[in-house]
């Protein structure tokens, strides 16, 4: 398999066609410091945020989506401060709703790329905004244009609960939006807020918005059609994992031709997370055989690194970046990659910043003991005998041992994630509304 790590060449989709490979450059999004650090328990500092800025900008990340600056006003400052970072390349966005003073306020960060959540489910209209259809169209327009005139270089419009959505509306408001014809505008997201979407209906909406995208730029000089296409929004996804179709979803929508890609790292986020981005990079790469600009040396590192500053651990089986993902055991696998790696690994783990690994254990075969004995006793002859011997007291040693370092290990697992991720407790938000009231009790006094 053609692996494209680290390639240079540009940003190309070959494997698709029509809209798709008009439109094939691939933006990378990342919402690790905004809709990742919204994880149940999760925050990062100011610092921790520098930290991830700095490698993904070095991955190859072309924006990330930093937070929403009206959170706070610690969280305006800290999206401020990565918008002036020096010697870095990663766009710096963050997040508002799709309301003017907030629009605004993101126009004080000196951020590039602001996205703007419009809800587009009748029961987000109506119970956010107290609106009709048609009023909430114009209300949308008029953020819009207001975003326009601040000057915000990338506007991008994040269409929550779009996988809820009636059509028929939803195509109309892109259309409007569409008709503005704002320069700034770069694409309209389909979100699937609460992870509900099959990949057939993501690759169905995409080719639905795609198809009255291309027809508002639509002309009669055949030979810019290319142009006309570069030159319209782009389309993008946005895809929770509610449940575990959120790469799938992903993949759809790019085949249909989206090219704004959202993701977090080890796809943290509201409730069961997002798209990972060590899946969807690696499936663009080696599975799409896309060509991009990133350096996939980066997965680990960007992965474990979110591990220890969230305090959420990927499972030891997780693709790519797993603990076990490059580690055998089985007698079968063992012998077959001694063999020749390409066996049972498909591709390197040290292009990722992993190694393979091989570990003793109750499946352990004689390969592995015939290598170990050659690599650590090299000169001494064993007979077969005492090979198995040898292979028998380590079997013995592992299958002994489960019972003691299991439980000590999850009773420590399970005790983390309680003080990590359990937040402030009941009791103690009772005790600082408690102090509240013998103040004022005191002061009323």
């Amino acid at each position: 398999m053609t692996n494209y790590l680290n390639d240079k060449d540009g940003l190309a989709a070959s494997n698709i066609s029509g809209d798709a490979a008009l439109n094939s450059k691939i933006t990378l999004i990342d919402g690790t410091l905004r809709e990742g650090e919204q994880s149940a328990g999760v925050f990062f500092t100011p610092g921790e945020k520098v930290k991830l800025i700095k490698l993904m900008d070095k991955a190859g990340i072309n924006i990330a989506d930093c937070g929403m600056p009206a959170v706070s006003k610690d969280e305006f400052k800290t999206i401020k401060k990565l918008a002036a970072l020096d010697g870095i390349s990663i766009r710096i966005g963050a997040s508002v709703r799709c309301l003017m003073p907030e629009i605004k306020l993101f126009s004080g960060t000196g951020a590039s790329d602001c996205f703007i959540i419009v809800p587009v489910s009748d029961i987000h209209i109506k119970e956010k905004f107290k609106m009709r259809r048609g009023e909430y169209i114009q209300y949308v327009k008029s953020c819009v244009e207001y975003a326009g005139e601040l000057k915000i270089p990338g506007i991008h419009l994040a269409l929550e609960d779009m996988s809820r959505t009636d059509e028929e509306f939803y195509l109309e408001l892109i259309g409007a939006l569409a008709d503005m014809n704002i320069k700034s505008l770069k694409a309209f997201y389909l979100c699937d807020t609460v992870g509900v979407a099959l990949p057939e209906k993501i690759k169905y909406q995409a080719g639905a918005v795609l198809k009255i995208l291309n027809a508002k730029r639509a002309s009669g000089d055949k030979d810019k059609a290319e142009e006309r296409v570069l030159s319209r929004p782009g389309l993008g996804i946005h895809c929770h994992n509610d449940y575990g179709l959120a790469l799938a979803n992903t993949l759809s929508a790019f085949d249909a031709g989206a090219n704004y890609l959202t993701f977090t790292q080890n796809g943290i986020g509201e409730r069961a997370g997002n798209v990972k981005y060590y899946e969807l990079i690696m499936s663009l790469v080696n599975l799409k055989k896309c060509k991009l600009k990133v350096d996939n040396s980066y997965l680990s590192l960007l992965s474990k690194t979110v591990e220890e500053i969230s305090g959420i651990f990927v499972s030891a089986t997780e693709p790519v970046v797993g603990y076990n993902a490059f580690r055998h055991e089985s007698g079968i696998h063992v012998s077959g990659l001694l063999r020749n790696r390409k066996i049972y690994e498909e591709y390197k783990p040290e292009d990722i910043g992993k190694k393979n690994e091989f570990v003793l254990g109750k499946h352990t075969g004689t390969a592995l003991i015939d290598k170990l004995l050659r690599e650590h006793f090299s000169g001494v002859e064993f007979s077969r005998a005492e090979i198995t011997q040898i292979l028998n007291t380590v079997k013995l040693m592992r299958v002994s041992a489960k019972k003691t370092y299991y439980a000590t290990a999850r009773r420590a697992l399970i005790n983390f994630y309680e003080r990590s991720l359990g937040g402030v407790q009941t009791a103690e938000f009772i005790k600082v509304v408690k102090a509240i009231l013998k103040r004022r009790k005191k002061h009323d006094s």
